[in-house]
């Protein structure tokens, strides 16, 4: 009788892919532009506005419920 352990070997499965299985994750970037209004909807101030305001002066609340409350304040960044 041999009392030495047998270690069980696993090969995992190997599968090949379909033409299309491999095109799915493929996405051509897209090279369009997107430009964004200098006034955005229902602003009391203009766009920019939050850049340019001095660093202690608080934000507006009209400002903080704003779609475009990031590319107002980076505007100034971004020139």
């Amino acid at each position: 009788m041999d009392d030495e352990p047998r270690i069980a070997s696993y090969e995992p499965e190997v599968l090949e892919l379909d033409e299309t299985e491999s095109e799915v994750g493929e996405v051509a970037p897209s090279e369009e532009k997107v430009e964004t209004p200098e006034a955005p909807s229902e602003c009391t101030h203009y766009l920019g506005y939050l850049s340019e305001k001095p660093s202690k002066e608080q934000i507006p609340d009209e400002c903080m419920m704003c779609k475009d409350i990031v590319t107002c304040m980076l505007k100034k960044m971004k020139q």
